[in-house]
């Protein structure tokens, strides 16, 4: 074989050694790039919201009062209406039974203990005693339609001793005593509140010692209810809610006070709320938590 053919030959085979040379880094790279725009792999992740919870309770006053009074008579005629639900204020006159004799011996008992204070008015100025005058000042102010006032004060030995004399201090006191029978006859309402319910009409016989009104305080209504145990970290002091009728109508809202009794045998807590609301009592409600706002990973 001639030399020119023999190198020829060779020539070939090194531009083909080059050729398959670069042939395989071009493979190699595509194989780097391709690995490298490949997407993750992501994870699948489970997102369990939590539901809604949904709590029974009762709404009921805190501040009650059973009605009785100390004497048996009849409603008077003339008293106010008692209904269920209806409102009254502070010191307002809610019973006000027959007292006629009892008003008649009262006023006597004033009118006799007036007497016996003017005479010692007339004893104290005989004597020039300057006494007199808060002594008159006391018997002015014994008055048919108010409390009898409260004694004056004994300042010297002479005043006592005539005071003793007429048995003031004594008849004092029995004055005192018919006053107050004759104020048990009456019931005054001992705060702002509503009339929740009645056992008693206009004209029956009040029983002494038998409930015939229960009463219950404005501003002291309160929400009960019953939860789960594993509820509890969704419930914070102070959380404002909304309270619901069975039938999913909005009736208040509220803010949740306190945590109560824990019932081991239930694995359940009473809760306490404040309720706006003062025309619900005794109305059972519903109080939503909505589902929990949860954060997805991007």
């Amino acid at each position: 074989m001639k030399l020119q053919q023999k190198l020829n030959i060779i020539f070939s085979l090194i531009i083909l050694l080059l050729i398959i040379t670069i042939l395989n880094i071009s493979n190699s790279n595509k194989n780097q790039h391709s690995i490298q725009i490949k997407p993750n792999l992501l994870k699948t992740i489970e997102v369990s919201q939590p539901k809604e919870i949904i709590i029974n309770g009762l709404i009921f006053a805190s501040t009650t009062e059973d009605v009785q009074m100390k004497v048996n008579a009849k409603i008077d005629a003339s008293n106010r209406v008692l209904e269920v639900g209806s409102k009254f204020k502070k010191n307002e006159i809610l019973i006000s039974a027959e007292r006629l004799d009892a008003l008649y011996e009262l006023i006597v008992a004033k009118s006799q203990f007036k007497i016996l204070i003017q005479n010692l008015v007339i004893n104290l100025n005989k004597l020039n005693m300057m006494e007199s005058e808060k002594w008159k000042q006391f018997e002015s102010h014994i008055k048919r339609t108010s409390s009898l006032p409260t004694l004056p004060i004994l300042k010297s030995v002479k005043e006592e001793q005539i005071v003793n004399k007429l048995n003031i201090v004594s008849q004092f006191y029995i004055t005192k005593k018919i006053e107050d029978k004759a104020k048990d006859y009456v019931y005054l309402a001992p705060f702002d509140g509503i009339i929740t319910d009645k056992l008693i009409d206009t004209g029956l016989t009040i029983i002494s010692g038998k409930t015939i009104l229960k009463l219950a305080k404005n501003d002291s209504y309160k929400v009960v209810a019953h939860a789960k145990l594993e509820n509890l970290e969704r419930i914070k002091i102070e959380d404002t809610v909304i309270f619901q009728n069975l039938e999913g109508q909005i009736l208040s809202k509220g803010v949740f006070l306190r945590v109560g009794n824990y019932f081991s045998d239930s694995l359940e807590v009473e809760l306490y709320y404040s309720i706006k609301n003062q025309n619900l009592l005794n109305q059972p409600v519903q109080i939503i938590y909505p589902p929990k706002e949860i954060t997805v990973p991007s």
